[in-house]
This record gives C-alpha cells, sequence and structure tokens, in this order.
C-alpha cells in the first residue's frame, strides 16, 4: 500500500501516527486532512466572515493598538 494510502486509512480509522508518520508528512509537507473535503456549514461561515469589516493594519503592533 501506498504511503498517503496508509496515512488516510490510520486517520480515517482514529489510529495513531507513528513518529516515522509524522516525520514523513513533515518532509512530505502532506497530511491526511488535506484531503478531507470542507463541510457545508464551515464554508457558509467562512463566506458570511468574508463580507465582514477588515481592519487596515501597517503592521501587526497597529492590529493589537486597535483592540485596546
Amino acid at each position: 500500500m501506498g504511503e498517503r494510502t496508509d496515512l488516510c486509512r490510520k486517520y480515517v480509522e482514529k489510529e495513531s501516527f507513528t513518529p516515522a508518520d509524522l516525520k514523513w508528512m513533515d518532509e512530505n509537507d502532506w497530511h491526511p486532512v488535506d484531503k478531507q473535503q470542507m463541510k457545508p456549514g464551515f464554508m457558509k461561515e467562512i463566506q458570511k466572515r468574508s463580507k465582514g469589516k477588515y481592519i487596515k493594519a501597517k503592521s501587526v503592533d497597529e492590529i493589537f493598538e486597535f483592540y485596546h
């Protein structure tokens, strides 16, 4: 079985990943959750938030000043 297929199986069956599994995923910048489709409710929430107000800031410090 291929590495990705095996990792997807472990993910779906809620098995623990081994240190070797985690190392492979890190080295290949890949995780089984990347293959999951987003739930419709989550997508609606993202779309709703994207229509909200934005704070324009030139730095991270400026963002924190906004909330104080």
